[in-house]
């Protein structure tokens, strides 16, 4: 399934420590230009296809913004199944209650332990947001809207039991873990994802933890699922991101201005022609090369695959790849032994 990421605004209600968004650019995509994306989506002739809707913040855009979106969307013949990533520091309650009318899936933005979360992603005036973020969490969960957090780890010193904390305390239906980005010295460490494949097994915990779950489903007879980092093949084909200019590039968002994986521009070119072009196909062939190049020599090849393309981009390429390989040798040989 195709799967379109759309960075609808630069504009923000926080201030976060490791932002890599342009802070002087407040633009967004207009409604017309959406809808005019949408259109092109459906012209591609894909029988469904899934939108996250990315920031910024994107709930800033407010409700009769998302309808207009929605709207269209259900005129056309593509089935489109929604998602959105919010810091969730603001959910007014008619956006609430469009997106829960719509089936939205939404991300939650928290860092983890909370505290660090008042140290990093602050309000413009310089407080610190967990307090709006918890109370808005506690009012989706009266919704009963899914709890799906994404977490940055920002300290290199995160202890399992933080996220163990966090999964007791509020329950999320699933947990991510992405190391800061621009952090040089910061990866997702063994030590860590271990520990909490230990507590997986050793509780009745029902979150879906995204950095065990993925290494559990390589070893059981059900089979692998999740995390794009791990597919066999290359998800830049099933991935495409769009930035506020319209700009078109292969794979997720963390890859938007990077010019090795922009393939063309909505306002230049429809999304058809774009996919159709010699440029959109040698991109895709080199980006597959150079991951499967990553898989030469490796160990865990067959359960990595070449992992993600960006970290093999990475400055942190080698330690990434380091406790990766560290962290699928330990769960695989442990969860060998037990069965």
């Amino acid at each position: 399934m195709l799967t379109i990421i759309v960075k609808l605004t630069n504009e923000c209600n926080l201030s976060c420590s490791y932002c890599y968004r342009d802070t002087n650019d407040k633009g967004a995509i207009s409604i017309v230009n959406i809808v005019r994306l949408i259109k092109q989506i459906d012209e591609i002739g894909k029988d469904e296809v899934t939108m996250i809707w990315h920031g910024g913040e994107p709930t800033m855009l407010g409700a009769d913004y998302f309808s207009s979106v929605f709207s269209a969307q259900n005129k056309l013949k593509t089935k489109f199944t929604n998602k959105m990533q919010t810091n969730l520091v603001s959910i007014p309650n008619r956006l609430l209650d469009l997106l829960i009318q719509e089936g939205v899936d939404l991300g939650i933005s928290i860092d983890i332990p909370l505290i660090k979360h008042d140290k990093n992603r602050l309000l413009l005036s310089g407080e610190g947001s967990v307090g709006r973020v918890v109370k808005n969490l506690n009012k989706i969960r009266e919704r009963n809207v899914p709890l799906c957090v994404v977490s940055v780890v920002s300290d290199k010193d995160i202890a399992a039991d933080d996220v163990i904390d966090f999964i007791e305390g509020f329950c999320p239906d699933s947990i991510s873990l992405n190391a800061d980005f621009n952090a040089t010295e910061i990866v997702i460490n063994s030590n860590l994802v271990f520990d909490l494949y230990s507590y997986k097994l050793s509780s009745d915990c029902s979150t879906y933890i995204r950095e065990v779950d993925t290494l559990i489903s390589m070893f059981s007879p059900v089979g692998r699922k999740g995390f794009c980092h791990y597919q066999s093949d290359f998800c830049g084909k099933d991935y495409l991101s769009v930035d506020v200019n319209g700009n078109i590039y292969i794979c997720c968002d963390k890859l938007i201005g990077d010019t090795d994986f922009l393939i063309g521009n909505m306002f230049s070119d429809d999304l058809k022609t774009i996919l159709d072009s010699d440029r959109y196909k040698s991109t895709l062939q080199k980006l597959q090369s150079q991951r499967a190049k990553c898989t030469e020599g490796c160990s865990i090849s067959k359960s990595c695959n070449g992992g993600c393309i960006c970290d093999n981009k990475s400055i942190k390429k080698n330690e990434i790849c380091s406790q990766r390989v560290e962290s699928v040798e330990r769960i695989r040989n442990d969860f060998l032994e037990r069965s």
